[in-house]
C-alpha cells in the first residue's frame, strides 16, 4: 500500500514541477522569434561587428541577422551586416521562468568603413565558428553569450587575414 502511495507522490510532484515538460517544447520554441541587439566583440582584430538583429528558430536550427552603421560629421563612415546559422545542441525549462539553450553558431558578416581623414574604401570579410549560450527570462527577455573564433580577411591591408577569439554579447525579446 505505501508503494503505490510513493509513487503516486513522485508522479505527481514530477508533473506539478515541470508543466514544460507536458507541452514539449523550451521557451525558443514557444516564442521562435526574437528582436534586439547583437555585438561581436574581436579581441585579436579590427573585425567588431553589431547593430540590430532578428533571430528565428526553426526547431533545432536557427538563423540570426544583424546589421548596424556609423557615421560622423567629417564624412567618416562604418558599416556591417552578418548572418549567423545556429544548432541547437541542448535546451531546458529549468522552471516557468527560466530556461536556456545551448547552440553551435557560425557567423558569415562583411564590414566596410571610409571617409574622412582616409578616404579609401576598406572591405572586411568576416567568418566566425564558435558556441553561443542563451538564457531566456520570463519567456521572453533573452540575454545571449557566444564564443568563437573569428577570421577576418581584409584585402587592403599587406597582411589580408587575421583570426583570433572573439565573444558575441546579444539582448533580445522573444515573440
Amino acid at each position: 500500500m505505501i508503494k503505490p502511495m510513493l509513487l503516486a507522490m513522485a508522479f505527481s510532484a514530477l508533473a506539478y514541477v515541470s508543466p514544460a515538460a507536458q507541452e514539449g517544447t523550451v521557451a525558443a520554441d514557444r516564442f521562435p522569434n526574437a528582436l534586439g541587439a547583437h555585438a561581436v566583440v574581436a579581441f585579436t582584430q579590427d573585425a567588431g561587428l553589431g547593430g540590430l538583429s532578428y533571430q528565428r528558430w526553426f526547431g533545432s536550427l536557427g538563423f540570426q541577422a544583424f546589421a548596424g552603421a556609423n557615421a560622423d560629421a567629417e564624412g567618416a563612415y562604418w558599416y556591417n551586416v552578418a548572418g549567423a546559422l545556429q544548432y541547437r545542441l541542448y535546451a531546458a525549462d529549468f522552471s516557468d521562468w527560466f530556461s536556456g539553450n545551448l547552440y553551435l553558431n557560425g557567423l558569415l558578416g562583411h564590414s566596410g568603413s571610409g571617409g574622412g581623414t582616409e578616404p579609401d574604401y576598406e572591405p572586411v570579410f568576416q567568418l566566425g565558428l564558435g558556441i553561443g549560450i542563451e538564457t531566456v527570462f520570463l519567456e521572453h527577455l533573452a540575454p545571449a553569450l557566444e564564443f568563437m573564433y573569428l577570421g577576418a580577411l581584409v584585402p587592403a591591408q599587406a597582411v589580408p587575414f587575421r583570426l583570433g577569439f572573439a565573444l558575441g554579447l546579444s539582448m533580445r525579446y522573444r515573440f
